[in-house]
């Protein structure tokens, strides 16, 4: 007897479920079809006649342009105020290209301390921090034109071409 009502449980299970999923299917293949007919109400829009903008109106903001590169940090160019004179076509320009200065590397080094495998000082190697990057160094390395000459405990010596300086730590 217990098995004659599980089983009639089981079929009366089975035709709901049958029965859900028929439904879904059916409302599913309704909504593709557009067998629905929805009335959807539009309120009328009242026209307006066209009314004409005002004539061109002054800017009222002003960009400031006078900030320095967010990227490089470097200042802004100015805008050239020189009041040139136009050059007649047919007139030669003589002008001398202007003298280009190359910086100086070693106003642009710091020395941040050194590195040692041992006590001997061939080993060492100086850290040199140069335009913003951290470098590492031998006695005898070049970086930028400017060779290593010595490694000592808080200051190292560097030869530019001529030119030779001691950079002490910051």
């Amino acid at each position: 007897m217990a098995t004659q009502k599980s089983k009639g449980m089981l079929y009366g299970l089975g035709f709901l479920v049958l029965g859900i999923w028929g439904l879904i299917v059916y409302r599913l293949f309704s909504a593709v079809q557009g067998t629905d007919d929805v009335a959807v109400k539009v309120a009328p829009v009242p026209f307006t006649a066209r009314q004409d903008l005002p004539a061109a109106m002054p800017d009222t903001f002003r960009l400031l342009t006078d900030y320095p590169d967010p990227f490089t940090g470097e200042a802004a160019i100015k805008p050239d105020t020189l009041k040139r004179r136009p050059v007649a076509a047919g007139s030669a320009i003589s002008a001398a290209p202007p003298a280009v200065v190359m910086p100086n590397p070693l106003e642009q080094m710091k020395y941040l301390g050194f590195v040692s495998g041992g006590k001997d000082v061939r080993q060492r190697v100086a850290i040199i921090s140069y335009n913003g990057q951290e470098k590492m160094m031998r006695i005898g390395d070049t970086l930028a034109g400017v060779r290593l000459l010595d490694i000592g405990l808080n200051a190292v010596r560097l030869k530019y071409r001529k030119e030779t300086r001691t950079l002490k730590t910051e």
